[in-house]
């Protein structure tokens, strides 16, 4: 009985992605039966994706880079600060 049941699903999973398949390269086609002709240019495409991961970078950059060069200088505050005090403790 459990054979049976095995078998029936692997045959009922084929079927079913046979049938899947089938529905995708209906639709699919029926997508590309209905688009509108264009002439896409991909390198006015790429450039205009350029330009805005430019834009995005510089807007990070001028958020954490003030932020960063705190931070820096907190430390070399403190290691400067550290030197100072060791020099005259001695």
């Amino acid at each position: 009985m459990k054979e049976k049941l095995l078998s029936l699903k692997g045959k009922v999973s084929k079927k079913l992605l046979c049938l899947t398949m089938s529905a995708m390269l209906v639709i699919g086609g029926a997508m590309s039966a209905f688009a509108e002709e264009t002439t896409v240019n991909t390198a006015d495409i790429l450039s205009a994706g350029i330009n805005d991961m430019k834009t995005d970078i510089l807007g990070y950059v001028a958020i954490i880079l003030p932020v960063a060069l705190g931070i820096v200088g907190i430390f070399f505050g403190i290691k400067k600060a550290i030197a100072f005090f060791k020099s005259t403790a001695k």
